[in-house]
């Protein structure tokens, strides 16, 4: 094999011993100088000087030999496309006369990686004779080859559009993955292309291959937003149609005030438990009643409908993006009541690589902050672990704030105990800022995360100790006015001369003007103290100090004029103009009596009850939903090339007969037996077309 080290010398008198060996005639020999040049290629150093003796050997019968000169050739037909051209003439007889399949496919893969427009139409011809192939190789190989002859060439899109409706009408599910790849690089929009061919793709999604699945769902995805009305406000599929119904799945738990009858677990009821679906009721009588008969979903397009029990298989995959594919069609095309059956698919991807677990939860995050509900049962496994990276970390606490209820806050602030103790610092500010989240969410937990957040504030950290400050002020701003929080507001009076935070510092002093009537007797000398080191205080913490001596001043005037009045001073000299223009205001509003009718109001100008600050996220870049799900431009959070946003959902819904296949379409045009006329008696006649044909025997539509 290629791990041999003989294979792997780069002596240059090996390049001339594998050039001997390629003008051999013997196949095992030319095998031999094929294995040493890719184990110089995965060296990183050029061969491109043996692609002469290369070339030659494309005319040997050895298929394991075609197979490595068609990858040397694909090799350097990017960087070297002119090299190329000495074996165009071989590879187009291949491909029109080889009886082997392989050969045929893997020829026309090499013609269409050679980026040359000199042979462009020369491409475009055998490719279009590959797309009528009997071989799904070489259909599999046209389909894929289409999208590089229009970036190539963008006047042939007409004609390999052509080429893409010969190929969607295929039913071999190895060609139709590769169609639909080439369909959404060439006429995304082209939905009439796709309309005949919607409920086959529903059928036949299960058994495509992991990469066509992916491709598949992200075009079915686009479909639905363009051809189906938003289904959002339909009722859940699985809620009682009516009264009845509610009373059968009633009496399927036994007589009234007894004891639910235990049934026999059956084989498939766990899968229904992973997909969140209650197992279903039993009757009176011991038989189960059927899901069709309990619940309905009328007001839901039938092919949307399709769609969504198509994919929901696929929720049990191994492959983490068709796992993801399907959660992100769940999300944006059906309702919270079949969304649910993702949420169990997703949490177990949280459970993979690293890497998968990061793109899961980032997914996740966006999720919860739309529909929090479905995942509000398993907090627990959203809790941050040992092995999780320092961003893996930030959106597990987004995701906790995000699912945060009344059921489970207790739990989670249990759980934010341990972290705000760690060694990680960054991740010690975030849970803090969590616990003001949870605060906000649950308000009869507000009063315990004060206690908390007051303990985190003779912490050693200042990083620490500012955001257990922030977050302080905003419960403070939560809770009612006639809330008495005067020890909170002391205490942090009490521990401003020992915060160095900035933003911690502002805050105090903004708590301190807002409740200034709790600090009446230590109010002018707390500002005595910061008037006393105003030069040397951050701008945002010196507008904060005017705000506090305005405030004291409207309700101290006697002990605090003379203190505004050179705070006033100062500020009128500071470099930041911002606090120029504040200082300049305050004393035309307050001494001057520039404004009559504003001076009068003073105190509902400076002492009005302010509005609730909106907590920001966690992360803040975790939730962002500009981004559709699952996609790379998702992930890196800019836009990426190639990236299509999701279409809104169309106000009116499209004609859904335009699904109907043309044999189907032609099946229905033609008379029924009843209604035809002719010599010989019809044996139909007199009969209602209702009981002409038995339904018992009537035939099946069509899957395609």
């Amino acid at each position: 094999g290629l791990d041999n080290p003989y294979y792997l010398d780069v002596n240059p008198k090996k390049v001339e011993e594998i050039r001997e060996l390629l003008e051999s005639r013997d196949p095992m020999r030319k095998f031999e100088a094929m294995k040493r040049t890719f184990g110089l290629i995965s060296k990183g150093l050029n061969v491109s000087e043996l692609f002469p003796s290369v070339v030659k050997s494309i005319i040997t019968p050895s298929l394991d030999v075609k197979r490595l000169v068609f990858q040397y050739i694909v090799h350097y037909a990017e960087v070297n496309p002119d090299l190329c051209l000495l074996c165009v003439d071989k590879l187009h007889k291949d491909i029109v006369e080889n009886p082997n399949a392989l050969v045929r496919a893997l020829s026309l893969r090499v013609l269409s990686s050679i980026r040359s427009r000199d042979i462009v139409h020369v491409v475009a011809r055998d490719v279009q004779k590959a797309s009528t192939d009997s071989s799904p190789f070489v259909r599999k190989a046209a389909a894929l080859a289409i999208p590089k002859i229009v970036s190539l060439e963008p006047d042939q899109k007409d004609s390999m559009i052509e080429c893409i409706v010969s190929l969607l009408r295929d039913n071999t599910t190895l060609v139709l993955g590769p169609a639909l790849f080439a369909f959404s690089e060439i006429c995304p929009d082209r939905w009439d292309l796709l309309h005949p061919h919607f409920r086959k793709l529903c059928h036949l999604l299960v058994d495509l291959d992991e990469w066509s699945q992916t491709i598949t769902l992200r075009v079915l995805l686009h479909y639905t937003r363009s051809q189906f009305v938003n289904p959002m406000s339909c009722p859940p599929p699985d809620a009682p149609r009516d009264a009845a119904a509610e009373a059968a799945s009633s009496n399927a738990s036994g007589p009234a005030g007894g004891e639910p009858k235990k049934e026999k677990k059956g084989f498939y009821d766990d899968v229904d438990a992973f997909f969140g679906k209650p197992a279903a009721p039993a009757g009176a009588d011991g038989d189960k009643t059927k899901k069709e008969d309990l619940y309905s979903a009328a007001e839901m397009d039938p092919d949307h409908r399709l769609l969504l029990r198509s994919v929901q298989p696929l929720l049990l995959g191994r492959n983490p993006a068709v796992v993801l594919g399907v959660a992100a069609l769940y999300f944006y095309a059906a309702p919270e009541a079949d969304f649910t059956q993702a949420v169990r698919a997703l949490i177990r991807l949280t459970y993979e690589s690293p890497e998968v677990a990061a793109v899961a939860l980032q997914s996740i995050a966006v999720m919860a902050a739309a529909r929090p509900v479905p995942f509000a049962p398993f907090v627990k496994d959203f809790f941050v672990r040992v092995t999780d990276s320092a961003a893996a970390k930030l959106l597990r606490l987004d995701i906790l704030t995000r699912i945060v209820n009344d059921t489970n806050v207790r739990s989670i602030l249990r759980e934010f105990e341990a972290y705000v103790y760690m060694a990680d610092k960054a991740f010690v500010s975030a849970t803090i800022r969590a616990i003001g989240r949870c605060a906000v969410v649950c308000p009869e937990m507000t009063e315990s995360c004060l206690q908390g957040l007051l303990g985190l504030i003779t912490a050693r950290d200042e990083n620490v100790v500012g955001e257990a400050v922030v977050a302080i002020k905003n419960l403070l701003q939560q809770s009612p006015r006639d809330q008495d929080n005067s020890r909170i507001i002391r205490h942090m009076a009490h521990i401003l001369p020992d915060t160095r935070i900035p933003l911690a510092r502002a805050s105090i002093v903004w708590v301190m003007g807002e409740y200034c009537a709790s600090l009446r007797d230590i109010g002018p000398d707390s500002l005595r103290v910061l008037v006393k080191g105003f030069c040397e205080e951050a701008t945002e913490v010196k507008m904060q100090i005017l705000n506090l001596a305005v405030k004291l001043y409207l309700d101290q005037p006697d002990k605090t004029g003379l203190l505004l009045q050179h705070a006033l001073n100062l500020a009128r000299y500071d470099m930041a103009f911002d606090l120029r223009d504040r200082a300049r205001f305050f004393r035309a509003l307050i001494f001057d009596g520039a404004t009559p009718a504003l001076s009068g109001s003073l105190n509902a100008l400076f002492r009005s009850e302010k509005p609730r600050p909106e907590v920001a996220p966690v992360d803040a870049n975790s939730s962002t939903t500009r981004y559709t799900l699952g996609s790379l431009t998702h992930i890196v959070g800019r836009p990426v090339a190639g990236y299509e946003p999701l279409p809104a959902f169309p106000l009116v819904a499209p004609d859904p007969s335009v699904r109907i296949p043309a044999a189907s379409m032609a099946a229905m045009s033609q008379p029924a037996p009843w209604e035809q006329q002719g010599g010989g008696g019809n044996k139909y006649a007199g009969l209602d077309k209702n009981s002409a044909i038995p339904a018992s025997n009537a035939p099946a539509p069509d899957p395609t």
